[in-house]
């Protein structure tokens, strides 16, 4: 019985590190994933901008109605408070939602910040300033995207071997 029960331990705890390797690699699959969609997000915003006319509020709206979650809770609040909130300026309001954006998605704090040097930019009233700075973060963000991408399969491997290799630790330890 005593056999059974070491056993059974050992599998549980080389079970849970793979399973903890397996969500970490969901997380980097994930990240991926938003990183693309906020790619997506900023051409149509500049679409938006260049061919529409549109304001930001109304570009915020109608994106957030095409998008999946963080991003649609992310425009749609960001379009409704600069409708409704008349005594705070559009930088304010674009860094408290990229903060409430980078506790909801899994974005990494670099990504977060690129986007942060939108916040002067967005508002300009020359829209050609407005294009310009969306351009240079969709650069920065496809060499982000296609490092990630690069290095993706190499992480999970490793991420997976750690793992692992800390479970057998783990039992060798207790047994």
């Amino acid at each position: 019985m005593e056999l059974f029960c070491k056993m059974t331990g050992a599998l549980l705890v080389v079970g849970s590190a793979w399973f903890f390797a397996g969500d970490k690699a969901l997380e980097l699959d994930t990240r991926l994933s938003q990183i693309m969609q906020l790619y997506s997000i900023l051409l149509q915003l500049k679409s938006e901008l260049k061919y529409m006319n549109s304001t930001l509020p109304e570009c915020f709206l109608e994106l957030a109605k095409h998008v999946n979650a963080p991003f649609d809770r992310w425009l749609s609040s960001m379009g409704y408070e600069m409708e409704n909130e008349r005594t705070k300026c559009f930088a304010d309001i674009w860094m408290e939602r990229l903060d409430e954006l980078q506790t909801e998605s899994v974005l990494s704090k670099k990504e977060i910040e690129l986007l942060g040097e939108l916040q002067d930019k967005l508002i300009a009233s020359d829209v050609d300033a407005s294009l310009k700075a969306i351009d240079y973060v969709l650069i920065r963000l496809e060499e982000g995207r296609e490092l990630l991408k690069n290095e993706m399969q190499q992480r999970k491997k490793v991420l997976l071997s750690l793992c692992l290799f800390a479970g057998f630790i783990i039992v060798i330890l207790l047994f």
